[in-house]
């Protein structure tokens, strides 16, 4: 609970929630609630409490449609938390594409977690995607990524024009069957990859525009630090050799005009 706190106190220092122009969204992951396995109705339901959030909810911000989705409960074993978020998400979907019909500017973009289904990150070609080494390491589904019943059900039902996930702390941009585009935010974390970024977003109705933001590599932050503390060192040394002649001069000057007199 105490560390609960200190992250939500973290995340409401993040956005000065007195302006009320400013609209903050949160997206549960594993590291609020745990995988599955641990998730129990008192984890979800105090994040939810803490962030006003569902685990399938419907947003339309300026007349844009977003659904957010705990990930956690797209397991698909038809345990109560997950039997519900199927419940909404179906509820959601209807309202979208009534009777599978859906209107191109009632597409949602999709705001969830987990990556959608996928084998691995092997086609993944982005500046911060993952290392060679890792790249075509087989996902594991419901841990790497959702599963692929659990993918279907999504495109089925909310036929999304973009989705925005996480979790696999690399990036990526996944082109969908149906035309949609997924991109994968990396880690905004220099523990957990070398080149943070982020995504800004411009979107319409009926189109989109993003453009990922990368923040220096951490190498390139220790060059900058390295060379900054050695032109300080080197700067501070010829300030002392500078001032040190100085005073060597006055003090032979003071001398010739000691001798004159």
């Amino acid at each position: 609970m105490y560390r609960f706190l200190y992250i939500l106190g973290k995340a409401e220092n993040l956005v000065d929630f007195t302006l009320k122009e400013r609209k903050f969204y949160t997206i549960v992951g594993n590291h609020d609630i745990g995988f599955h396995y641990t998730m129990n109705y008192k984890l979800k339901t105090r994040f939810e409490r803490a962030f006003k959030t569902d685990s399938v909810e419907l947003l339309n911000i300026n007349g844009i449609n977003f659904v957010t989705i705990n990930s956690i409960t797209m397991e698909g074993d038809f345990c109560e938390l997950c039997s519900d978020a199927e419940t909404k998400l179906l509820s959601i979907g209807n309202k979208l594409c009534p009777n599978s019909k859906c209107d191109e500017t009632n597409r949602p973009i999709l705001l969830t977690h987990f990556p959608l289904f996928r084998e691995s990150d092997k086609d993944c070609d982005e500046v911060d995607s993952a290392p060679d080494s890792l790249k075509f390491e087989k996902f594991k589904e419901k841990w790497d990524c959702l599963s692929y019943n659990a993918t279907k059900l999504i495109m089925n039902s909310l036929k999304p024009k973009l989705i925005i996930t996480g979790h696999t702390h690399y990036g990526c941009v996944t082109l969908h069957s149906n035309g949609a585009q997924e991109w994968t935010l990396s880690s905004f974390n220099y523990k957990n990859i070398h080149s943070p970024s982020f995504l800004l977003v411009k979107a319409s109705k009926s189109k989109y525009f993003i453009r990922k933001c990368i923040l220096p590599n951490n190498i390139t932050i220790y060059i900058i630090y390295m060379i900054t503390i050695l032109l300080l060192f080197f700067g501070l040394k010829i300030l002392r050799i500078y001032f040190i002649t100085k005073l060597r001069d006055l003090r032979i000057n003071f001398s010739i005009i000691i001798t004159f007199h």
